[in-house]
């Protein structure tokens, strides 16, 4: 989770999610970011999807679920060319009945096929990191 330095945002959804819904996260990157992360949480213990994106040690982005406190199996993306330094981005989450479409910047970043399929389990949505959020949105479908 985040350090004194990093910023941490909680957004409450409360199972509002249907299919097709888009979370839209404005942000900014520090200037020299280690890492950022976005999940979406049931509760503490159960995530329906955590990507974390890593500049530095293990450079690139990772992708899991967590249920029970018991994480999956990662799926890891090296190419992370849509994120730079000390600029600003838009990220869109499309969210579907089995998969979470990602966008940075309107052009497509990865899909990450879902676990947890149920998406009003999911309650709310930590922003973590790195990084500096200037908005965020759910457009229902």
């Amino acid at each position: 989770m985040a350090t004194d330095s990093q910023q941490c945002v909680k957004r409450q959804l409360n199972g509002i999610l249907i299919p097709h819904s888009i979370v839209t996260i404005h942000g900014q990157l520090k200037h020299d970011p280690d890492r950022f992360a976005v999940d979406f949480m049931k509760d503490d213990t159960t995530a329906s999807l955590h990507l974390n994106v890593r500049f530095k040690e293990g450079k690139g982005i990772i992708c899991n679920n967590k249920n029970d406190n018991v994480w999956g199996n990662e799926e890891f993306q090296s190419d992370i060319s849509a994120f730079y330094p000390g600029k600003a981005f838009k990220m869109d989450f499309e969210c579907l009945e089995d998969s979470f479409k990602v966008s940075v910047n309107d052009k497509c970043l990865l899909t990450f096929n879902a676990r947890k399929k149920l998406l009003k389990d999911i309650n709310y949505i930590t922003i973590w990191g790195d990084i500096q959020v200037h908005g965020f949105s759910v457009k229902l479908m």
